[in-house]
């Protein structure tokens, strides 16, 4: 075999090694990126479960008279159950009770709205829990969430990751005197928020 024919045999030889080293890398980044997307895959199905579950379960509901206790009381003491301040609760906002609309059985619908803030995802999540594990009449109609944003807030670093957080509570109740209209919530002072 002559020089120039070893010489390219080598040539050859050094190119179909950088072709493998290089497949091998990218091998490697492709199982790399595959093992990322199932692990965030599982993640967002066991997220998906658990939701589905939570979905599952039944709505705490009252099912006698209206409820008589106080919802500035309630979210004050579920606040301490969950070990925040009282000062997160900043307001409570009755609404008009309403017929629950093709109920043979008269139900009505009592709803709040608490106005709770600053608080993190886990301290949401705290309260929730402690709202849930006390009560046996109210439960929580909806949720909605707002960043509380350096910019919002005078350029203060310290509210990032922190939420204002509007949860409403309902109730629902028998009529014990049946009426033309709808019943008015009676406002209760508390704290300097209103019911």
């Amino acid at each position: 075999m002559s020089r120039p024919h070893r010489l390219l045999l080598v040539l050859l030889g050094l190119g179909c090694v950088t072709v493998l080293g290089w497949r091998c890398v990218a091998w490697q980044a492709a199982a790399t990126e595959f093992e990322l997307a199932y692990a965030e895959h599982a993640e967002v199905a066991a997220k998906s479960a658990r939701i589905a579950t939570l979905r599952a379960l039944p709505p705490v509901s009252g099912y006698g008279s209206r409820p008589a206790e106080d919802v500035i009381q309630l979210a004050n003491r579920t606040l301490e159950a969950a070990t925040l301040p009282a000062a997160r609760l900043r307001s409570v906002q009755s609404e008009m009770d309403r017929a629950i609309q093709d109920d043979r059985e008269g139900r009505r619908l009592t709803t709040a709205r608490l106005s709770l803030e600053p608080l993190t995802v886990q301290e949401l999540g705290a309260f929730l829990g402690a709202w849930r594990s006390r009560q046996q009449v109210w439960s929580v109609a909806r949720i909605e969430l707002s960043a509380i944003t350096p910019a919002r807030d005078g350029g203060n670093n310290r509210t990032q990751g922190q939420y204002r957080a509007s949860v409403t509570v309902s109730a629902s109740y028998v009529d014990d005197a049946p009426s033309s209209g709808p019943k008015q919530a009676t406002p209760t002072a508390s704290n300097g928020a209103h019911p």
